[in-house]
């Protein structure tokens, strides 16, 4: 899914791969479920008119 930034602050316990297996991780599922993203913009008044 491209076009949504994800972003995971440093934590502590949190290593750097991990930060960046956890954004690839949910743009996999919102590819396998495209409606979550279409509810995550409509729920920011994005497609209010589609």
């Amino acid at each position: 899914m491209r076009g949504f930034n994800i972003q995971i602050e440093e934590l502590p316990g949190l290593c750097r791969k991990t930060r960046q297996s956890i954004p690839a991780a949910i743009r996999r599922a919102l590819e396998r479920q495209p409606e979550i993203a279409y509810r995550l913009l409509d729920a920011q008044d994005l497609l209010h008119d589609a």
